[in-house]
């Protein structure tokens, strides 16, 4: 059965087709081009069908689409637009990103929330740790809309917001203690934010304590001072990761403890020996390891 030119289906067509020719996207009278391709196009066609409106394969299945409203049908979207996106470019039809926002628009509009419903309940992929990586997961139950975008926030809750936009964040060695917070929206193609099935917001947050980390050093400890007997010698703790509260001192004469405290008065049984200081260090989530200075000769 002929299509006539005045149905929805050919005026939503001919709308789409004055969007490609604004982006030099040739194409003939009957739309015939892969841009059906972005939406399902089988099912368009069993739609129309029903309606008794013969579709041509996927090349009406964009200006289906658009008419959905006016033939009163329901349409799933099943393929996010990147994926579309490269099927187009394969094909040698590159669509600028102002068309492809408008034709999502119309996608989003056009789809009931039945046909796209889906819910979002965002965690983490691990307990969040100070000095390591850990990743927002979306955990999408349900088919997004075409064209849908997932967006990342991160922060400290009540003190720091970073600026990263990514999925993953990487923490400081410091921010053990602190609470996390990864906030998860989806908007469609215009940055509006979308509903879910439960009929709030695609708008949460997860927050979880971040664990915090003992020290560990990064740069040897070392001893100043005149390594004279009757002269005072120091220990110096180096650097260290996770902020420290507090140190502990051990002096090493030959490799033996002798004494601690940061400084130690060189006495006649040191000379000729050699002398060297550990430290450990403490803060409120542990105590690191021990870290020896390099040995200085007491004269």
């Amino acid at each position: 059965m002929a299509t006539k030119r005045s149905s929805p289906a050919f005026v939503a067509r001919d709308l789409v087709e004055q969007a490609l020719e604004l982006d030099d996207v040739a194409v003939d009278g009957l739309l015939e081009i892969a841009v059906g391709a972005i939406f399902a196009g089988d099912l368009i066609e069993r739609l129309l069908a029903g309606r008794g409106v013969k579709a041509l394969g996927e090349c009406l299945a964009l200006a289906a689409l658009v008419a959905v409203p006016h033939l009163g049908g329901e349409v799933a979207i099943h393929q996010p637009a990147d994926v579309e996106r490269q099927r187009l470019q394969r094909i040698g039809r590159t669509l600028s990103a102002a068309t492809l926002r408008l034709l999502l628009a119309g996608a989003i509009g056009a789809a009931p929330a039945s046909a796209i419903g889906f819910t979002i309940k965002p965690t983490l992929s691990s307990t969040p740790t100070g000095g390591q990586s850990t990743t927002c997961l979306p955990n999408v139950v349900g088919l997004l809309p075409l064209g849908a975008v997932i967006h990342y926030s991160w922060g400290l809750w009540g003190n720091t917001a970073y600026s990263t936009s990514s999925n993953s964040i990487t923490l400081s060695d410091t921010a053990g203690g602190q609470y996390l917070f990864c906030e998860v929206k989806v908007t469609n193609a215009l940055n509006v934010i979308l509903t879910q099935l439960t009929g709030k917001p695609a708008d949460l947050a997860i927050i979880s304590r971040i664990k915090g980390i003992a020290p560990s050093n990064l740069s040897l400890p070392s001893v100043s001072g005149k390594k004279r007997v009757g002269q005072k010698v120091r220990c110096n703790p180096g650097s260290w990761s996770a902020l420290p509260s507090s140190y502990s001192f051990t002096w090493l004469r030959n490799g033996s403890p002798v004494s601690t405290g940061r400084q130690r008065k060189l006495r006649g049984g040191d000379q000729g020996q050699s002398i060297a200081c550990s430290v450990k260090a403490k803060n409120p989530f542990g105590t690191s390891g021990t870290a020896t200075s390099p040995a200085v000769t007491v004269h």
